[in-house]
């Protein structure tokens, strides 16, 4: 059985997407596929997914990241569910200590630590998390990196993402997951990099 099926939504990051792909291909200790969902690129997106084995994906339009999330998830067989855009990568052994942490804890949405990249995957800062509070995310923001989660894939429904947003798509799926009553679940562990760069 898949334990976690990674989603990638993709356009016109034919220069970072490598990195992501490898990412998840590194991780052990889980079995995960990894589902790309890209928009059409035609900056030679789709040359590079053509020379993975066992990727999953697609190319062709889209109404956007929230819809092409929702294709991704259409085709995913995997118990949890990451979300890591496509100029974005994970941390060695990231996903199996996300969910060895939400099984352990009883959780439905767990994350890690960030760190933030330049443009060429060189480190800047880490951004660590802390305990959950659904009153900070309420009242604060979004303080939950996407490409440091996973979700129970039980929690969701067929297509969670709402394609209307355009921004902060990610803020709206926690908020109401945590109106649902899902529970959320914090692990000190540096999970994913967000890639600061001019077209992030």
């Amino acid at each position: 059985m898949t334990d976690i099926s990674v989603l990638t939504p993709s356009y016109g990051c034919g220069r970072y997407i490598e990195d992501a792909i490898e990412s998840v291909r590194r991780q052990d200790g889980v079995v995960v596929e990894h589902i790309v969902q890209d928009g059409g690129s035609n900056d030679g997106t789709v040359d590079l997914l053509r020379r993975f084995d066992g990727l999953v994906w697609t190319s062709e339009p889209d109404r956007g990241q929230s819809d092409a999330l929702n294709k991704a998830l259409a085709k995913a067989t995997g118990r949890w569910i990451g979300w890591l855009n496509a100029d974005e990568f994970y941390l060695p052994r990231s996903l199996a200590v996300l969910i060895r942490h939400a099984e352990r804890v009883g959780a439905d949405v767990v994350y890690g630590d960030c760190i933030f990249v330049d443009a060429d995957g060189r480190f800047e800062r880490l951004l660590p998390g802390h305990r959950f509070s659904g009153k900070v995310l309420r009242e604060y923001g979004c303080y939950i990196g996407s490409c440091a989660l996973a979700i129970r894939r039980l929690i969701l429904d067929d297509a969670p993402w709402d394609p209307s947003l355009e921004r902060i798509m990610d803020w709206d799926l926690y908020l109401r997951l945590l109106r649902r009553g899902a529970r959320f679940s914090h692990v000190a562990y540096p999970a994913g990099a967000f890639r600061r760069h001019s077209q992030s």
